[in-house]
């Protein structure tokens, strides 16, 4: 079953609203430290350049009617430019294999707020924000993506 979403999301300093328009008319607020999803690649790629393991925030992505979700992003070590691979564009950058975790900010958990997460997703992201492998995983289910082909646009800047 697929849902439509849509609507407009605003970030502020102190956390920000969305107003659905599908399914319903509605209005979320976010709250403080929400990322959007370009900002959350951002910052776990400078943490992952900086040596910091892991990074909690809520993020909203737009995938759902419910809000911002809350994330726990595991980080791995930084790993320099590897020879060989199927990009060579890719091969001449700097990457990191990350875990994001997805909770349910209105599920306070009946452990102690401790609660399994609605789903998480594993993937390898290079300096320039692309990644080549991903893994979803719903818990009964999950899905392998693979990057199969890659055409970088020139810079403008």
């Amino acid at each position: 079953m697929s849902q439509r979403i849509a609507g407009d999301a605003e970030v502020t300093e102190a956390g920000g609203t969305v107003t659905y328009t599908e399914p319903e008319a509605k209005q979320e607020d976010l709250p403080r430290g929400t990322l959007l999803p370009m900002l959350h690649t951002i910052r776990s790629l400078a943490a992952a350049k900086a040596g910091t393991r892991m990074m909690v925030v809520p993020l909203f992505d737009g995938t759902s009617a419910e809000g911002a979700q809350d994330t726990t992003t595991v980080i791995s070590a930084w790993q320099p430019p590897a020879a060989g691979g199927r990009f060579p564009d890719l091969a001449k950058l700097g990457s990191a294999r990350m875990r994001v975790a997805f909770f349910d900010r209105k599920d306070s958990g009946a452990n102690g707020g401790a609660s399994a997460p609605d789903y998480e997703v594993g993937l390898r992201y290079y300096e320039n924000g692309v990644a080549d492998e991903m893994t979803m995983d719903f818990g009964e289910f999950s899905v392998n993506g693979a990057l199969q082909e890659l055409a970088l646009l020139p810079n403008p800047c």
